[in-house]
């Protein structure tokens, strides 16, 4: 068998990534030592860090490393979503550097200028080593993790579900007798603002650095990509090379036919891209049973997302209860993943997509896509501006089929699109013309 070569880009890619993610790891352990050495009160999931290390008689350190071991474990049993690389080297390292800090800085409790100054060095370190954290693009941290799968489980805000997060450690920490005091009130307020403004200052060296060739790309559109080739020809080395696309340009997600759904997601081990995947594809034409056999397999095999095709008979014969019981035996059956609901509308009148994306709600779906790419016609700007007036915000909308430049993507990201399906995603992103008929 010849042995994979990765391409030099990818390699230097991956190292430089991995270097970001450690030196905002190492910055945020430096800002909790130092609140913990202010003593003026530290953040929320300090306080539930501080509270288990005194009422177990461990280090702080220690009881990091527990409480984000806790996190990952509820993630992975609870809410099926697997952690990356980052997650776990942040739960173990950032406990590490916490005690090893904890035993070279100083106590200044008592002096009140130091331990201001403490508390704003703090906020600023974690804000930047989260800012730089998060631009490494190799996974979230574990409270991350939980957040966003929780919001997609009980599909409230994500920000609403943090709140929740902060109040539950706050409380817990504070139970276990974990300190409170203005520090915290300083680091909530404190933080944002700090990891914004850390944000804004690198995007603006970004802007600031000589252009090289081939180098740009679009990330913020390539965060909101299903880079696909759902093509039946499609051979192992062209789904490896997609995923090596994916991982290099940083793509949401990858979708391909169920039987690569194993192969993707072992070239993806470690990356932050998602595996998606597609049921009763392209025609919709099989029963409810079937489907949802379809996407317990793929669930089983990995997939983190499902895109699946409607009953479009079904819809235009007035059987809106079978669509509807079509759609929710996928749900059921996706085990909490993420489902679109391929509606085909270049196949429907503006009155049946209507219906399509109400019934798709109500069965529960995440998000309503305009098209398979396999029928007559694919993604139109008025069709993703109907779309999203039907689900408003309560879901997503996805445009796939026809979209081959960043013009196109970026109109029908005006329009509403909150996702993008295409197989052109390298040239969208890097500005070139794509020449896939998906």
């Amino acid at each position: 068998m010849p042995v994979r070569k990765e391409s030099p880009q990818l390699l230097k890619n991956c190292f430089w990534r991995g270097l970001t993610v450690l030196v905002g790891i190492a910055l945020i352990g430096f800002g909790i030592a130092l609140y913990v050495r202010a003593e003026l009160g530290v953040d929320p999931w300090t306080i539930l860090t501080l509270g288990l290390s005194k009422a177990a008689g461990i280090t702080p350190g220690r009881a990091s490393q527990i409480v984000g071991l806790l996190l990952i474990v509820f993630c992975l049993l609870i809410l099926k979503r697997k952690p990356g690389l980052a997650t776990l080297a942040n739960f173990f390292l950032v406990g590490l550097i916490l005690d090893c800090l904890l035993g070279i800085l100083p106590e200044v409790g008592g002096i009140i200028h130091l331990q201001i100054l403490f508390i704003v060095i703090a906020v600023f370190a974690i804000g930047f080593g989260s800012a730089i954290y998060i631009s490494g693009n190799l996974g979230e941290g574990p409270i991350e993790l939980a957040m966003v799968g929780i919001s997609e489980k009980l599909k409230i805000k994500p920000g609403l579900v943090r709140i929740l997060l902060d109040v539950f450690a706050a409380v817990l920490g504070y139970i276990l007798g974990g300190p409170v005091g203005i520090g915290s009130i300083i680091g909530i307020a404190g933080v944002g603002p700090a990891v914004q403004l850390a944000l804004n200052i690198m995007q603006r060296c970004k802007k600031e650095e000589l252009p090289m060739a081939n180098s740009y790309f679009d990330k913020e559109l390539a965060g909101i990509i299903d880079h696909t080739l759902l093509k039946p020809e499609a051979t192992p080395a062209d789904i490896r090379k997609l995923c090596q696309e994916a991982r290099e340009y940083q793509f949401c997600s990858v979708c391909v036919n169920p039987v690569f759904v194993p192969l993707a997601k072992q070239e993806l081990a470690g990356s932050p891209v998602k595996v998606c995947t597609v049921i009763g594809f392209p025609l919709g034409a099989t029963s409810a049973f079937a489907k949802a056999a379809e996407a317990r397999d793929a669930a089983a095999m990995g997939a983190d997302e499902l895109d699946m095709v409607i009953r479009i008979g079904a819809l235009k014969s007035g059987l809106y209860q079978e669509v509807h019981r079509d759609i929710a035996a996928v749900v059921d059956a996706s085990g909490g993943r993420l489902v679109k609901v391929i509606i085909e509308t270049a196949l429907l009148t503006d009155e049946e997509k209507k219906t399509a994306c109400k019934i798709a709600v109500e069965a529960g779906a995440n998000f309503v896509k305009t098209s398979t790419g396999f029928s007559r016609g694919g993604a139109t700007v008025e069709d993703v501006k109907l779309m999203r007036a039907m689900v408003g915000s309560e879901i997503g909308v996805k445009a796939s089929g026809g979209i081959r430049d960043r013009e196109t993507a970026l109109r029908m990201v005006e329009a509403g699109a909150s996702r993008l399906g295409l197989s052109a995603g390298v040239a969208v992103v890097t500005g070139s013309a794509g020449q896939s008929s998906y």
